[in-house]
């Protein structure tokens, strides 16, 4: 075995290291970018949810004005007020509680979908010191198969150099 198979095999192993190392550097990038995506719409989520609770209290509230105006010019008082009054802040409660419960919902799915991204990207990773070996053995064989290669044209020239010398040797007699 000439020197050209241990420096492939080193060469090629350190080169399937150093690839390997690389790819989940950008799989760990790729990850963190995903957190930070989900993570910016769980924010925008939030702030539409916020916006739709603000603007359904707002309503509620305007609601509940149009009642009381509406009550004293009728001259429509106590229990049939209250009532009408409940109602309305019965329902402003209850989507209130809705849009909440749906708030939680979109997180959870922004979570679920961040999850099987990562779980898909984690999946893309490499071992380095396997891929260092594996790629160290590609090179060996590789390696081999060169130095076989330099030895038969090394034997062939010798081989060629006897026949020479045989062929002057036969051409003499």
């Amino acid at each position: 075995m000439g020197f050209i198979t241990p420096l492939i095999t080193i060469a090629t192993g350190v080169m399937g290291f150093l690839q390997a190392r690389s790819q989940n550097k950008a799989i760990e990038a790729s990850m963190e970018a995903q957190n930070e995506a989900t993570a910016a719409r769980q924010q925008q989520l939030a702030d539409q949810n916020a916006v739709a609770r603000h603007n359904r209290l707002r309503e509620a509230s305007q609601a509940e004005g149009r009642i009381r105006a509406l009550s004293a010019e009728s001259g429509l008082s106590g229990r049939s007020f209250e009532a009408i009054a409940f109602q309305n802040q019965f329902e402003s409660q209850f989507d209130q509680q809705t849009l909440l419960n749906n708030l939680g919902n979109d997180f959870g799915l922004a979570q679920s979908q961040n999850r099987a991204a990562q779980a898909q990207l984690a999946s893309q990773g490499r071992s380095p010191l396997l891929s260092g070996i594996s790629s160290g053995l590609q090179g060996a064989s590789v390696g081999l198969q060169i130095d076989d290669a330099i030895q038969r044209r090394q034997l062939l020239g010798q081989q060629q150099g006897r026949l020479t010398t045989a062929t002057r040797e036969l051409g003499k007699l």
